[in-house]
């Protein structure tokens, strides 16, 4: 019993030891946790709160200056004047004296045609001449004899007449015969092609040897000292370009910038296309120096309105809600809500005809979150502040 005893009393002295060291251990944990969060906390305690200094924003002056109202479009260098070269006959091309791009003058000779049938028409109907002419002197002669029997009572009166019937008939068919004389060789001309005035041939759409057809293009000629850029113009732009208006054409291949008048508006809009044809000229000082070519690509701006000496802000200025149109205004590290009125738009900057004044400053694409009497800084103050 005695050693059943001592076993029970090491027992129970064993687990409470075991006891008391894991309630230290805890206590020890527990302790070294409270320290380190008291230690946090005075370490946030002693961060200095930074105060909310605004939205970011890009600001500009408001100018004083001129905007023009354009619209712009993509055409195309024609030139003014320009001539299909066709036979008015059916006839082989014999020979083809010009080459795509040379220059010709007027009543140059550019293309012959096969004019062998035309010439020998021509020598039948000489020989037709010559013997009306024959003919008719013949029965000349006989007029003025018969005409003196005549008067002497040889010969009645009758037989006179029929002579000078005889003779009117011969004069009418010398008369017809010269008549289809003349018109073979004026036909034997449009064997002869030949350019309708100073210019540079375009373009060959026959060669020497094929057939020509009336009306069939041969060759085109164009007159390169007068050129005019062609554009489609939309029909809801159409009403706002006038003849003569000052127009800008600039040619994206070589940077060229040339000043321009609208030359015409053709009358008709393409049902499909809702467009019609609108012509700015080149002006003849500018062809030497632009370097332009038929068929280049050429953009074409035409100012509809210009104004001068008005207020100006950048684009992107400008917001509108609903029917009111407003911008902010920098009033120190604020952002002040102006009600405005604009007038034209242009590719960089918006008329202020209502509302601002110069030299404000106002804020170029303001935040969507920004409202009136909002705090803002400049990119770079922020850390100054």
């Amino acid at each position: 019993m005695r050693q059943v005893s001592e076993l029970t009393d090491k027992h129970f002295f064993s687990n409470r030891l075991k006891k008391i060291v894991i309630f230290l251990l805890v206590l020890a944990v527990l302790a070294g946790t409270a320290r380190f969060t008291i230690s946090r906390l005075q370490a946030i305690q002693q961060v200095p709160v930074r105060e909310y200094v605004g939205l970011p924003v890009q600001t500009a002056q408001v100018q004083t200056g001129t905007i023009k109202d354009t619209v712009s479009y993509s055409g195309t260098v024609m030139s003014t004047r320009e001539a299909v070269v066709a036979p008015k006959l059916m006839a082989e091309i014999k020979a083809i004296h010009c080459s795509e791009g040379d220059s010709v003058r007027r009543g140059q000779i550019l293309v012959q045609l096969d004019d062998s049938e035309p010439v020998e028409k021509i020598n039948t109907l000489k020989t037709r001449v010559d013997s009306a002419q024959i003919n008719l002197n013949y029965w000349e002669q006989e007029a003025d004899t018969y005409k003196t029997l005549a008067d002497h009572g040889a010969i009645s009166r009758h037989e006179y007449k029929n002579i000078l019937f005889k003779r009117d008939n011969a004069a009418a068919a010398l008369k017809e015969a010269m008549a289809a004389l003349e018109e073979a060789r004026t036909f034997l001309t449009k064997s002869t092609l030949r350019s309708p005035f100073d210019g540079t041939v375009t373009s060959m759409a026959m060669d020497e040897g094929e057939m020509a057809s009336p009306g069939e293009p041969v060759l085109t000629v164009s007159d390169t000292g007068s050129l005019k850029v062609v554009i489609n113009v939309i029909e809801g732009d159409l009403a706002k370009i006038k003849d003569n208006s000052a127009a800008v054409i600039r040619l994206p291949g070589t940077g060229t910038v040339v000043q321009s008048r609208v030359r015409k508006i053709y009358p008709t809009v393409n049902p499909v296309t809702r467009t019609a044809v609108v012509e700015a000229l080149v002006p003849e000082d500018a062809l030497g120096k632009a370097r332009l070519a038929l068929g280049m690509s050429a953009s074409v701006s035409i100012i509809l309105s210009q104004k001068e000496d008005t207020f100006l802000v950048p684009t992107g200025t400008v917001k509108v809600q609903g029917k009111e149109s407003f911008i902010f205004v920098v009033d120190g590290n604020k952002a002040v809500k102006n009600e405005v009125n604009t007038g034209i738009n242009g590719d960089r900057h918006v008329e202020i005809t209502k509302g601002i004044s110069a030299p404000e400053t106002v804020i170029i694409n303001p935040p969507a979150e920004l409202r009136d009497g909002g705090k803002i800084y400049l990119p770079g103050e922020a850390a100054n502040q």
